[in-house]
């Protein structure tokens, strides 16, 4: 009698919600009756195992008897009742693989001094959030570091974690002799014991239709995977003799945090300071502790790879990004030892110290591999960083491994060292990027078929972004061969999805000047596909535009780019020389020096006729004649975007914040210009200018307003522009048809530039 009491009190308070709003979101019309969640399943990923194609596995891969799963929250997505939200319940898994409830943990927000017997869904249908961690398990006696803070103001719960033992230092590890580090050193399971997951479902419903929650985890944090090939290292056969040892990341972060509003973990900011305090008591633990990191390597005489030789370590971080100022790049320190050249009977050992040239991102969940190539004979040492999934991939041979440099070390196609899928070479082992099959479909070495956003063709390195400008400027088209007939297909990309996969540097150092960027299409060729910057960085830009063209139907989105010092980008736009199709969401920083040819100059795009919003340029333009923050030339649309810079042009010409020149039909909504740097000769864009003082106070488009208004663009900028982009966005009509996929509709509110940064 006492659980139907209880049902008949959820039927109560299901007949209540009935009257609210979110009726149809939450009762089915099937069954409107409480059920009962009577077990829980769970698994890491979407599979229960992450064994790569070598069989190397990173840290868990699923659950084992003895793992405990918390289940910090089990709400309703929308207008929770209380009745129905649960917090903090334990679940155990058995020797068997199934989970067990413990029924000493968990409370209702209704009746948080009891432990309710059972949990119910409102309804089998209905979307609830489940939140959740699963710490990895550790030595016995050992405890994982893991603490839990309550802001007494806010009342918001931060769960707060580390690499190791924070309280671990140099005499504790090593009687004072080397700095406190963390050591994986010893194999997959000391990365195991660090490996912590989460769960956040904003969307779950029950399995089958019943009483079943299957509960999906993720890794909080990052995997970092050092590959480090010898190719000639000796000038001899020796090479196979090397070994690469002691792999060890210098000075990392160890302290990170959860705070439930999603499955990602953070680095911690001097804000968290406070709370560390009060868990730590007097133990003086920082938020910015670092220690060195020493990498597990797998195979400890390598593995050959024709006459050269690689070494491949693994380790887990905070997820975080390094090197964002020139002078904290990400420092790697390790030791080569190999048969002297003369004397091959004995050994020569050097410590080598790598530092990466750009910034580096560790992305929780997801492997960030950096190659480094170590080639003494011919005077060629690299290092560069590219981004996948968590579980580690190896690269086949050291022919596809130089592919991944991420510096451009040649100008074009004519040099003979990259592929564009017609060529006779692009096959699915010597191709630089595309090849064709064998029925006509054109596919990315990584058998992508660029034929979704979720299926795009994947750029990795520099020289995969320059055969895919070759791709266009070649007029790009997919020949689908069947029974007797043959159909030719997405021209000029029309359809095809592209997206940039890894933080590119186009030379190795901000000054350089070797190479010239040759500008993706041409006049004749414009890209009129869906272009994916992923928020990866092109950096170091020089010579032309990124994009020549963009067709009516091209869509670029989320890219950020950076020229070179000094004339940094001499082509007539940032981002684009002409775009009849949409930029949104992207960044030019840098210079554009463009003093012959077009007339037209612009930060973003020379000409634009299409549409460019939430977009910003920061820094300098040299132009001929007329010169504009965002466009040269505007006969299309510009939204909710801004510029910071001077600009220098010659007598007779004009300079404009946004626009430079206005065509017919031209629309300049909600931008912005640094009046501190500019005055511009005319204010035909309609433009406003904000010192720059004032632009460095307001995040430009910020996160899309819960409740959007009509507000002054004098009251408040950010406002301003969520709106502009809010009511633009819903008018059909302004869209053209490569702005309209929902995929991409989403990113114009959350896309934030942040606030106004440095000119330099």
């Amino acid at each position: 009698m006492k659980h139907l009491a209880y049902i008949s009190f959820v039927s109560a308070m299901l007949l209540m919600a009935s009257c609210s709003e979110d009726i149809g979101g939450n009762l089915s019309p099937e069954n409107g009756e409480a059920v009962e969640i009577s077990s829980v399943s769970a698994r890491i990923g979407t599979v229960s195992t992450r064994a790569s194609a070598t069989g190397i596995y990173i840290g868990r891969d699923e659950f084992t008897a003895g793992d405990k799963m918390t289940l910090t929250d089990i709400r309703r997505s929308s207008q929770p009742i209380d009745a129905f939200n649960y917090k903090d319940i334990t679940f155990n898994c058995g020797s068997s693989g199934a989970w067990e409830r413990d029924l000493d943990t968990g409370f209702t927000l209704a009746k948080p001094e009891e432990h309710p017997e059972r949990i119910y869904w409102s309804d089998a249908h209905s979307e609830h959030t489940f939140i959740g961690y699963c710490l990895p398990q550790q030595s016995e006696g050992e405890e994982f570091d893991w603490k839990t803070y309550t802001d007494t103001g806010t009342k918001a719960t931060v769960y707060y974690g580390s690499l190791g033992i924070p309280a671990a230092t140099a005499a504790t590890q090593e009687g004072g002799g080397q700095p406190a580090y963390i050591d994986y050193t010893t194999g997959n399971d000391a990365l195991k014991k660090e490996d912590v997951v989460f769960a956040y479902h904003a969307d779950m419903v029950s399995t089958s239709g019943g009483s079943e929650a299957l509960v999906t985890f993720r890794h909080g944090l990052a995997n970092v995977t050092v590959v480090v090939n010898i190719s000639g290292f000796t000038g001899a056969p020796a090479d196979t003799k090397t070994r690469v040892t002691d792999m060890t990341l210098c000075n990392m972060h160890t302290m990170y945090k959860w705070d439930k509003k999603s499955s990602d973990t953070q680095p911690l900011t001097d804000a968290d300071q406070a709370a560390l305090n009060a868990l730590y008591a007097e133990s003086g633990i920082t938020y910015d502790q670092k220690k060195d990191i020493r990498m597990w390597l797998t195979e400890a005489e390598g593995t050959d790879v024709g006459s050269n030789r690689r070494f491949i370590f693994h380790g887990i971080v905070v997820p975080e990004t390094i090197g964002e100022m020139e002078a904290d790049g990400l420092t790697m320190q390790f030791t080569v030892r190999y048969p002297n050249p003369i004397r091959p009977s004995q050994d020569v050992t050097h410590t080598y110290t790598a530092t990466m040239p750009g910034a580096v991102t560790f992305h929780a969940g997801k492997t960030t591999t950096i190659n480094i190539n170590l080639n003494h004979k011919d005077e060629v040492i690299t290092i560069g960083a590219e981004y996948n999934d968590w579980e580690f991939t190896d690269t086949p041979d050291q022919g596809s491994l130089k592919k991944k440099s991420t510096f451009l070390s040649y100008n074009s196609k004519a040099e003979g060292k990259i592929t564009t899928h017609n060529d006779p070479g692009a096959t699915i082992d010597d191709a630089t990027w595309l090849y064709t099959r064998a029925d006509g479909t054109v596919v990315d070495i990584y058998g992508h078929s660029g034929n979704s956003a979720d299926d795009p063709y994947t750029i990795t390195c520099a020289e995969e972004l320059l055969s895919f400008a070759y791709e266009v400027k070649e007029g790009f088209s997919e020949t689908i061969r069947g029974y007797g007939s043959s159909t030719t297909e997405h021209v000029n990309f029309k359809d095809k999805h592209v997206k940039l996969d890894a933080d590119i540097t186009m030379q190795r150092s901000v000054t350089a000047d070797d190479v010239t960027w040759v500008g993706i299409g041409d006049a004749g060729h414009p890209f009129d596909g869906q272009f994916d910057g992923g928020t990866r960085a092109v950096s170091y830009l020089r010579g032309n535009a990124f994009f020549y063209a963009l067709g009516e139907h091209g869509h670029v989105t989320q890219l950020r780019i950076g020229s070179t010092a000094g004339e940094g980008v001499t082509g007539s736009g940032g981002i684009a020389e002409t775009n009849a199709g949409a930029i949104c969401s992207s960044a030019f920083n840098g210079t554009i020096s463009h003093t012959g040819g077009a007339e037209y100059t612009g930060g973003i795009a020379g000409k634009n006729t299409g549409s460019i919003f939430c977009c910003r340029h920061v820094g300098d333009i040299t132009a001929g004649k007329h010169a504009g923050g965002i466009a040269g030339l505007n006969s299309g649309r510009i939204i909710a975007s801004y510029s910071a810079g001077a600009q220098t042009v010659e007598e007779g010409g004009s300079t404009n914040g946004i626009a430079a020149m206005s065509g017919t039909n031209a629309e300049v909504v909600s931008c912005y210009y640094d009046n501190t740097l500019l005055s511009p000769s005319s204010a035909a864009d309609g433009a406003s200018g904000l010192p720059t003082t004032f632009m460095q106070r307001y995040a430009f488009v910020g996160p899309k307003p819960a409740d959007v208004k009509e507000v002054s663009e004098y009251d408040n900028y950010q406002q301003s522009m969520n709106y502009a982009l809010y009511q633009w966005i819903n008018k059909s009509e302004n869209i053209n048809d490569a702005a309209y996929h929902e995929h991409i509709k989403d990113m114009y509110y959350y896309y934030q530039p942040a606030a106004y940064p440095k000119v330099y």
